[in-house]
């Protein structure tokens, strides 16, 4: 199925629990995380989609502290919860950041990490 196919079909269906989708094609090396929210406002009939899975606040957290288990962890405060993100500030030196655990935070680090593993073409 293409992109726009599966906006249409998610938005049939919606569920306020997830805020993200993973979703991969057959000929991507790499799955694809989006907020949900931006995934329906860019789907598209060029994206192929061979499948797909709706991720909510835990299942994002949880693929992000699989993918870079040395470099987050969450720690509860008085006001809130946080993200603790260490990682390299670009010029060799490890920065330590407090994020708000939200979907924006979590998407940010996310597409951060994996925009560093990523090979630049």
């Amino acid at each position: 199925m293409n992109g726009l196919e599966l906006a249409r079909k998610l938005e049939k269906q919606p569920d306020s629990r997830y805020n993200f989708i993973r979703w991969w094609s057959e000929d991507a090396g790499q799955d694809e995380y989006e907020t949900l929210e931006a995934f329906m406002e860019t789907a598209s009939e060029e994206q192929q989609v061979a499948g797909y899975e709706l991720l909510d606040l835990e299942g994002m957290w949880d693929t992000l502290n699989r993918l870079h288990p040395d470099q987050v962890t969450r720690e509860k405060r008085l006001n809130g919860e946080f993200i603790v993100w260490a990682h390299d500030s670009g010029a060799g030196e490890m920065v330590i950041e407090d994020c708000p655990y939200t979907p924006e935070a979590l998407m940010t680090i996310l597409k951060l990490e994996l925009l560093q593993e990523r090979p630049l073409t």
